[in-house]
């Protein structure tokens, strides 16, 4: 009897007349296709296009967007005009309780969070830290994620210690769908490998703009892989080797996915070599556990290094190497490669590649954003040969000198200038014997500077080949090449 009721009553309740009282099913936000993109800006102020999201805008399931709370919300005015104009402030202490919610189809998303009136902070998507040394206002950092649970949760962290954080706008665009993740690439690194600000540049290379390699890597890699910088100021080896820690910033990490350890500098000064060699095992061993694949690279060259026209190893470089060949893992000698390419270039020219400070004073371990770049394409092609990670940077591997690259084809010589500054040279054919240019057959060719903001519109000359394989002489700025 019990069944029969239960039935009679299913019946009634699909039978029974719509009412006004009944919920509509909520029509989703419009981007569910890939390419889509969703923009929100955080203030009082409307923005044709734009979603408002202002200190009113609480989270409810009829909307799909909004924070978790809003009585530690408050509008705040910025200057200007347009999206970032105005902004959200979210008050002191009350960060990680003032998340701001978005429902969204699973899949592959970009996300760029644009500060609002900020010195320093962090942000955390999903409740995880992405988002590391964020400085500066109105300045827009990027990051891509997995979104498997329906909704994205973004939250502003860890700024400065009592100071209120605000945000002035964010956009959300779909790249693909979960089974479309690319392969990431991991850095731990301390304040040579971290993000800088503003993240993106367009106008000529300043040496007033610092850089860390770590946010330009991506641009030396294969479009199959994804550079995820987890590199943060002050980071050290006792950071990352907190298991805690480690296992919060490769939250997004999938089987399979490199972590490279690039640490040193912070530790010469505050660990032993024995305790600096432990905590990079400590990395390694933890990063294996979550499924990953440890990569140990020793620190950056420092400009405070030169001495006697050489480069001293004043960041753990030769433990990092121990130490990862006492575990058997993978180990980029990246001060080393970085050091050769420095000294090749010259103490003058090397100066350019370090930040010159706002007081005019050149920093002595901290790259600018073209040194970064330069960095960058070293580790590149460091990790050319490992598995996926080759394809992004072309290697001719027979100039024997870091400042010219130099590949022999049947029909051409094809150069590549990697300095900073234009390159002339003279192409001789034939002929060239103690300094004396015995015949006249030759040519000179002058290579733009390398372009770190455009590395894949490489600055390349290709000088025909003849017919005959007599040997070809390049020289010039210091450089003397032999090519038969």
């Amino acid at each position: 009897m019990r069944k029969i009721c239960c039935a009679v009553l299913a019946l009634c309740i699909l039978a029974a007349p719509f009412t006004a009282s009944a919920k509509r099913k909520r029509e989703p936000l419009p981007m569910s296709r890939t390419g889509d993109m969703m923009l929100f800006d955080f203030g009082n102020t409307p923005e044709d296009g734009w979603h408002t999201v202002n200190d009113k805008t609480r989270y409810s399931r009829d909307t799909g967007y909004g924070f978790s709370m809003i009585s530690f919300v408050e509008n705040e005015d910025l200057s200007g005009s347009g999206v970032l104009s105005d902004a959200l402030k979210i008050r002191k202490y009350y960060w990680d309780k003032t998340a701001f919610k978005l429902d969204l189809p699973e899949g592959m998303y970009e996300i760029s969070v644009y500060s609002g009136q900020i010195s320093y902070m962090n942000v955390e998507l999903e409740g995880y830290p992405v988002i590391f040394n964020m400085q500066h206002s109105k300045t827009e950092s990027r990051i891509e994620i997995p979104v498997t649970d329906g909704t994205l949760d973004m939250s502003l962290a860890q700024g400065s210690s009592g100071v209120d954080l605000s945000v002035s706008a964010m956009t959300v665009k779909r790249t693909g769908d979960i089974s479309d993740q690319r392969r990431r690439v991991f850095i731990c690194g301390d304040s040579t490998a971290a993000t800088m600000y503003p993240m993106f540049i367009s106008q000529p290379l300043d040496e007033g703009y610092a850089g860390g390699w770590g946010q330009l890597l991506g641009a030396y890699m294969p479009e199959s892989v994804y550079v995820h910088n987890i590199s943060s100021s002050g980071a050290s080896t006792e950071l990352f080797a907190d298991r805690d820690t480690l296992k919060d910033r490769l939250h997004f990490a999938c089987e399979g996915d490199y972590v490279v350890i690039a640490l040193g500098i912070n530790d010469k000064n505050s660990i032993s070599a024995d305790e600096y060699k432990e905590n990079l095992k400590v990395i390694a061993k933890a990063t294996e556990e979550m499924g990953c694949i440890p990569i140990i690279a020793s620190d950056t060259a420092q400009l405070k290094e030169y001495e006697n026209g050489e480069y001293i190893d004043l960041c753990y470089a030769k433990e990092a190497k121990e130490a990862a060949e006492e575990l058997g893992v993978r180990f980029l000698d990246l001060h080393e490669s970085h050091a050769a390419y420095l000294k090749a270039l010259g103490y003058d020219t090397a100066q350019t590649l370090f930040w010159r400070q706002w007081s005019g004073d050149r920093d002595m371990t901290h790259p600018n954003r073209n040194g970064a770049g330069q960095i960058a394409r070293i580790a590149a092609e460091l990790m050319s040969g490992i598995d996926d990670l080759g394809g992004g940077v072309t290697s001719y591997g027979i100039s024997g000198d870091s400042r010219i690259k130099c590949e022999d084809t049947d029909t051409s010589l094809r150069l590549e200038n990697t300095t900073p500054n234009d390159m002339t040279l003279a192409v001789i054919y034939a002929g060239y014997n103690g300094g004396i240019l015995c015949r006249a057959d030759h040519e000179t060719v002058t290579i733009p500077a390398y372009d770190v903001l455009s590395p894949n519109t490489a600055t390349e000359t290709d000088i025909p080949r003849p017919n005959s394989r007599s040997a070809i002489y390049i020289v010039g700025d210091g450089i003397e090449m032999k090519i038969k």
